[in-house]
């Protein structure tokens, strides 16, 4: 069955694209508008005359599948240029060396990433100013990695015995009080950090900001949990 959300594009074209210019790539991609209402892009390749791989290409999800003949198989993340343009500004203001270990293509194609660059108006500075463990990882592998992170903090913690955990001796009503001004007060400490952590967003490709969040909603989770332990016990004495 045909649909009409997929692209679909044939060994013939996807060699004249992969092997043409970079005025031929983009003539074929911006001026037919080929993207219009499309969620997938799959194509055939021989690459290197001698094997056929399959590539396959998620807009919504902006991971690229690479499947080959040879049995490889790899799943790729799209790095766009305005990302690009992110790394090479402060903080980390990404060196052409570092643009290129960031994209993982051989030293050898150096050259031919910086004209790319210079296409798309995107300036590499001369040294990188900044780098860390985040440096390796581009901003959708930092997304997939937080929430991968989240999911697991939720699955294995237990968050009804952490909120029990909390329960204290004393009068009930003025517990649930002092824990409702503690929830009140963690997410006014959650509003100033995401007012002020621009830079830190930048620095860490997203990671930081995003597992920080999920911290924050977790410990709220156990707090909600402690409240509904208070309530139950306070419909108990009663």
């Amino acid at each position: 069955m045909k649909r009409p959300d997929v692209l679909v594009i044939s060994n013939h074209t996807l060699t004249q694209i992969l092997n043409g210019t970079a005025q031929a790539r983009s003539c074929y991609f911006t001026k037919k508008n080929v993207f219009e209402n499309k969620t997938e892009v799959v194509g055939p390749y021989l690459e290197d005359g001698n094997h056929w791989t399959l590539f396959h290409c998620s807009i919504v999800d902006r991971t690229v599948t690479y499947l080959s003949s040879l049995g490889e198989t790899e799943q790729k993340y799209l790095v766009s240029s305005d990302e690009l343009r992110r790394r090479c500004s402060l903080p980390e203001s990404y060196s052409a060396n570092t643009v290129v270990a960031y994209l993982r293509k051989a030293k050898g194609q150096k050259k031919k990433i910086i004209e790319k660059l210079e296409e798309l108006e995107v300036m590499p500075s001369k040294r990188t100013k900044l780098t860390s463990q985040c440096s390796k990882l581009c901003e959708d592998e930092c997304r997939d990695l937080a929430g991968d992170l989240m999911y697991l903090a939720t699955k294995f913690i237990p968050q009804k015995r952490v909120g029990q955990a909390m329960l204290e001796e004393g009068d009930v009503h003025a517990t649930m009080a002092k824990t409702e001004d503690c929830r009140k007060t963690l997410q006014a400490v959650k509003d100033a950090l995401e007012s002020n952590w621009e830079t830190f967003d930048l620095a860490t490709h997203g990671l930081g900001p995003a597992v920080i969040k999920g911290t924050f909603s977790l410990i709220d989770a156990c707090l909600k949990e402690k409240m509904r332990a208070l309530k139950s016990k306070d419909s108990t004495d009663e």
